[in-house]
């Protein structure tokens, strides 16, 4: 099976779930600016905010990439022989692992630069808003941990038009640091949202079904109840032709109805067999099980 036959299983909230993370952490750093006393609890503060951006960027573009892998360099995709044997996802988080590794010592504009390519995200003024400020920030903080934040040959080639003389990490910085941080996750979370609104919870399950059922009487909507308020799935149904599926239909069916609900696999769980599958189905099974764990189905 090609890599463009397995279904695209991304949900927007799993999109955006690092970006609310590094917000969290760095409204929680916001609260602790006016006691932080002494020179080295401002310096930690400051450090541990670039930090969370940074780790932010890279877990939006790792699971992007899980979730589009067709968008990795081909020249990622070479492995030890020991590493060839292991599954196909495990490989796949070793080849993002690696591009994302590589990206990381590019400069903040090459690195953030490929993740609105890989995202095809539009934001035309963001040097201007952020992309100036934090290229000196992450500027600032290279020379704190690295040279005491003696000015060097280093900050100046990379610290660009905002770069400053005499750099110091002092509250008013780490101050003004925190709010360019914010406004640019916050900028960022919402361009996510509205590129990628449509990738529902729903919606996802509904591209896992197709993947896994083609029959015309197995119609998503005939064996779930779902809100697309809250994006959920409350309950499974009893479907209107479920007692004339093919035994290969009924068996995962029931294995889809197990991830669900612990007594949802029924009576035809008790005969799983993966003989019971022809190649195709064998691979339409081994693809649910290795996702399964990682997906959610309610």
């Amino acid at each position: 099976m090609r890599i463009e036959d397995y279904p695209n299983l991304m949900v927007l909230k799993r999109l955006t779930h690092p970006v609310d993370l590094s917000v969290g952490r760095l409204n929680e750093i916001s609260a602790h600016v006016s006691d932080a006393k002494p020179e080295v609890i401002v310096h930690g503060l400051f450090v541990m905010a670039v930090a969370s951006m940074e780790i932010m960027i890279a877990d939006v573009l790792h699971y992007f990439l899980r979730s589009f892998p067709q968008k990795l360099p081909a020249n990622e995709f070479k492995f030890e022989k020991d590493t060839f044997f292991e599954n196909y996802f495990r490989l796949l988080r070793k080849a993002i692992d690696a591009h994302i590794n590589s990206l990381s010592y590019k400069s903040f504009e090459d690195f953030f630069g490929k993740l609105l390519e890989y995202l095809s995200l539009d934001w035309p003024d963001f040097r201007q808003a952020f992309g100036d400020d934090i290229k000196e920030i992450k500027a600032t903080r290279n020379l704190l941990l690295h040279n005491n934040l003696v000015v060097n040959d280093q900050y100046v080639d990379t610290a660009g038009v905002k770069k400053r003389e005499r750099p110091v990490v002092d509250k008013p910085y780490l101050q003004r640091t925190l709010q360019v941080l914010l406004g640019f996750e916050e900028g960022l979370k919402g361009r996510l949202v509205e590129k990628y609104k449509e990738y529902t919870k729903i919606n996802a399950n509904k591209r896992l079904w197709s993947f896994l059922f083609h029959s015309p009487v197995m119609s998503y909507d005939d064996f779930w109840q779902y809100d697309e308020t809250t994006d959920s799935i409350v309950a499974f149904k009893q479907g209107r032709y479920e007692n004339n599926l093919a035994r290969s239909e009924l068996l995962l069916l029931s294995l889809w109805r197990a991830q669900f609900s612990i007594n949802g696999g029924g009576e035809a769980m008790k005969g799983f067999n993966m003989r019971s599958f022809d190649t195709d189905n064998q691979e339409k099974a081994l693809f649910f099980l290795s996702i399964a764990s990682d997906f959610s189905f309610y």
